[in-house]
């Protein structure tokens, strides 16, 4: 497994006439897979979202990102909002 990151775009008329966009991390075997997940998504349907760039992330800052399968399905974030990231260092 390899770890992707999907830029999507959308509009939202309720937000605006600009484009939107937000990102995806997405663990998949390849490129194709990771076009037909995110196409799944709930979300990205009900936004009627499109794939604006997809990026295989391999290594980051010279340290190789290796995936293990843990909870299949799951997926756990840790956030850091502005106000904490004020506050550190």
């Amino acid at each position: 497994m390899k770890l992707f990151i999907v830029h999507a775009g959308y509009y939202d008329s309720e937000i605006g006439i600009y484009e939107l966009h937000t990102n995806f991390l997405v663990a998949a075997a390849t490129v194709n897979d990771v076009k037909k997940m995110i196409k799944e998504r709930e979300i990205f349907k009900k936004k009627n979202m499109h794939i604006d760039a997809v990026q295989e992330i391999d290594i980051v800052d010279g340290y190789k990102v290796t995936l293990l399968e843990d909870e299949p399905g799951a997926t756990k974030l840790k956030s850091y909002d502005y106000t904490q990231m004020k506050k550190i260092g």
